[in-house]
């Protein structure tokens, strides 16, 4: 079966490639969500706006998410209390709360389709082991204003003793979201352009293969920052693959997630149930079949189950349990990033895109501490060094495997893909198809394949 997301069904509207030059207060790089909302907001506050995507907007990590809204994230606000304190903890608690009623409240203005449903959302485990770490959760959540408990009932036909759930939580259909985000970015001066890959930035020009955007203020919401220097990125993330089956033939409420081994991720979309698992490190496992391994589960616990569709997404994770939102580096006080959203994309894309905006137009946002590019490194050292030794690993490499490619980013040696045919980097994530274009950054520039050095 072809890997097709169920969200790509849907038609997208085509806008032309950038070519030229052109003035403008703001320039978006990037065509997810998070750029998208960004660009969504600003224009709403007067400013005009041009929107760079470097293939076809809504169609890379934001098209294949499983599209939860949702404040309840495994266990994060212990591990945020335990790593940051309880007051950040609390903070992140309220900002993801807020993201969920923000984003009902675009959809209400733009009046836009795109199959909103309120919901529970519910994490569950069948390890003894576990309930404590539920519990807990759910009463520093509670403590932060959620409304969530504990349930010894599980709505799945899966073994399950204890199960966490937090109301006022949503799921949608985000192609459908971001594609009227796009219709109402266009117009009095504001333009979205796609297949226009930024490949540098200095100095408020941002260039393409074809033109320069000269901006006042930039975003970078390209899912892992390409610009290597400030920021150094590329230390602080490591991306990680996850792999989601749409099925027929399977009924339930609400979200699911497994707190167990697998960690695995359930929610409706209409006829369909969307079951996600399989989850690895990019780069990694790439002689192992993830799908069949996912299609196994399903049979075992969904038996009569119809798969007709299958995809995989990819997130960047952050080693210290927060998203990076603001300033770009030291030295580029008008270059903002968004990024490292540890698989949670939908929320803090809304946080993201308050935030920048914020900053912007000049308006204090009481959420932009806690989510600083330029906050303490000493909770992220252990993240850090992984990525430090995987990278040195990945150039190690190019002893050991002198025939395989090498990432056009920072030079380590790929690894090939076998479920979908791509070579893949195990340092930083970059992918690149069998021919050797670009499928995912932070790499801007396609492969040589006759050259595999």
């Amino acid at each position: 079966m072809p890997s097709k997301s169920l969200w790509l069904e849907e038609d997208i509207p085509k806008f032309e490639t950038f070519d030229g030059s052109c003035d403008t207060d703001v320039a978006v790089i990037g065509g997810g969500i998070t750029g998208l909302t960004c660009a969504y907001l600003l224009k709403k506050s007067g400013l005009r706006v041009i929107l760079l995507e470097a293939n076809r907007i809504c169609r890379e990590t934001s098209g294949h998410t499983t599209a939860k809204i949702t404040s309840q994230q495994r266990l994060i606000y212990t591990d945020l209390s335990e790593r940051w304190g309880k007051e950040i903890a609390h903070k992140y608690a309220t900002a993801s709360q807020n993201a969920i009623e923000q984003i009902k409240n675009v959809i209400d203005e733009l009046a836009i389709e795109c199959d909103f449903v309120p919901q529970r959302a519910y994490t569950f485990t069948a390890d003894t082991k576990n309930i404590s770490a539920l519990e807990e959760e759910a009463a520093l959540a509670k403590s932060f204003g959620i409304d969530a408990g504990i349930s010894t009932e599980g709505e799945l036909p899966i073994p399950m003793i204890s199960t966490m759930y937090f109301e006022n939580q949503a799921a949608f259909h985000p192609v459908k979201y971001m594609r009227a985000l796009a219709a109402a970015i266009e117009g009095e001066g504001s333009r979205i352009y796609e297949n226009s890959r930024v490949l540098d930035v200095e100095d408020g020009a941002v260039k393409t293969d074809k033109g320069t955007v000269n901006a006042s203020h930039i975003i970078v919401a390209t899912h892992y920052p390409f610009i290597n220097f400030p920021g150094l990125y590329w230390l602080k993330m490591y991306q990680h693959r996850s792999f989601l089956l749409a099925v027929k033939g399977v009924s339930f409420d609400n979200m699911h997630l497994s707190l167990d081994s697998g960690g695995h991720t359930f929610r409706m979309s209409g006829e369909y149930a969307i079951i996600g698992g399989a989850d690895h490190k990019t780069g990694k496992e790439g002689e192992i079949d993830h799908y069949k391994i996912l299609a196994g589960y399903i049979a075992e616990n969904f038996p009569g189950a119809q798969i007709t569709h299958q995809w995989s997404a990819q997130d960047c994770m952050s080693p210290d349990g927060l998203t990076y939102i603001g300033q770009y580096g030291k030295s580029t006080p008008n270059m903002y990033v968004a990024s490292g959203f540890s698989k949670w994309g939908m929320t803090n894309s809304m946080i993201s895109a308050r935030i920048l905006h914020d900053k912007i137009t000049g308006k204090e946002n009481e959420f932009s501490d806690i989510f600083s590019p330029e906050r303490p490194v000493s909770k992220s050292v252990k993240g850090i060094g992984e990525n430090v030794l995987e990278a040195t690993a990945g150039y190690a490499r190019k002893i050991t495997k002198p025939q395989v490619p090498t990432c056009t980013h920072l030079g380590c040696k790929l690894e090939w893909n076998d479920d979908e045919k791509s070579w893949d980097c195990p340092c930083h994530g970059s992918r690149f198809d069998e021919n050797g274009k670009v499928l995912q950054g932070p790499a801007v520039r396609d492969l040589d394949l006759t050259d595999s050095n």
